[in-house]
């Protein structure tokens, strides 16, 4: 007779459904219209805390208004002196630059906006999770749900704003990113109509050749923090912008450790690969008797021998192996 068990089998794992990491409400696009609503009310200065939610379209003790304040705070537009409802709010520089920067050239003021894009440090994570692109929601919502703990709403919510704010900042649009190195830099420093040597006298400079597209170089607040090279055309460069903190170095860590497993996944793929692949057949093995047999040395015993036989040492050292064995009948004969 077989009695039932009264073990329970352990449970699936289910999504989390508690309280989820910290996102932004709203895109960096909506954010940004936040904060000129707040310039326009109250210009540069500080503003109390309740008319910041007024400029904003709040009132005073709004979740609403709170939610806006978080997503400007996160994406680094604003700063808050004091404590909660009685607190200043204040755009930072970088809000400032995009809003009142109404040049002909944009490049200054989009490569900023993609830097407060990635202020949030999930949507560092996401960036690096999805270099590409997010092609699938439910992808995204899963690596959100079960590699984030964020609970199954905030995790749609993450990726809808995510997209539209990848959309606005062209995060995924490298070959856009406005350029300018330390080299460039010395070449400006030198005037257009100077030679250089004294003289004074001008000379046409040729313009410069265009970057070539997709080729991303460092742009203005940006440095070199690491280079590694491994070979020709093979090369890790790391672009770093203000205080590597423990969110830039945590979002790191993620992509490398992404990386290893891609690779160890790739490598262990080639492995079954060769493994699977039929093995030439071995050649077939002599037939007893005929056996070559190959002499490498002269062993001590067979000096001896040969010193029988009327061999003095200097002669058998003239000797080769295959002679001493020839002498003393130790070849095969076939």
């Amino acid at each position: 007779m077989v009695e039932a068990s009264n073990k329970t089998p352990a449970p699936p794992q289910k999504p989390k459904q508690g309280r989820s990491p910290a996102y932004p409400a709203i895109s960096v696009g909506a954010a940004i219209d936040k904060a000129r609503e707040l310039y326009n009310a109250q210009g540069k200065y500080p503003a109390p805390m309740p008319l910041a939610f007024v400029a904003w379209g709040y009132s005073a003790k709004s979740s609403g208004g709170r939610d806006i304040r978080a997503a400007l705070k996160y994406f680094g537009l604003i700063t808050i002196d004091g404590d909660g409802d009685n607190g200043k709010v204040k755009l930072t520089d970088d809000a400032m630059r995009i809003l009142l920067d109404e040049r002909e050239d944009q490049s200054e003021k989009k490569a900023i906006i993609r830097r407060v894009a990635l202020n949030p440090a999930i949507h560092k994570k996401l960036l690096a999770e999805f270099p590409d692109g997010i092609v699938s929601d439910a992808t995204a919502e899963h690596f959100l749900v079960f590699d984030q703990e964020y609970n199954k709403s905030a995790a749609n919510a993450v990726v809808t704003e995510f997209k539209e704010t990848a959309t606005f900042a062209g995060l995924y649009k490298p070959d856009t990113i406005v350029v300018k190195d330390e080299s460039e830099e010395d070449e400006d420093d030198q005037s257009e109509g100077d030679l250089g040597d004294g003289s004074g006298k001008g000379r046409e400079i040729p313009p410069k050749p265009p970057t070539p597209k997709g080729q991303v170089k460092v742009m203005d607040g940006e440095r070199v923090a690491f280079t590694e090279e491994g070979q020709p055309g093979q090369y890790l460069k790391l672009i770093a912008s203000g205080e590597v903190d423990d969110g830039l170095l945590e979002a790191l860590e993620d992509y490398v450790k992404r990386q290893r497993k891609r690779l160890t996944g790739a490598k262990a793929a080639v492995v079954e690969a060769e493994t699977a692949a039929p093995q030439p057949a071995a050649p077939p093995s002599p037939a007893p008797g005929n056996v070559a047999k190959v002499a490498f040395m002269i062993t001590q015993d067979q000096r001896a021998q040969l010193k029988q036989l009327g061999h003095d040492d200097d002669s058998i050292n003239k000797m080769t192996p295959e002679m001493a064995h020839s002498l003393l009948g130790l070849m095969s004969r076939n």
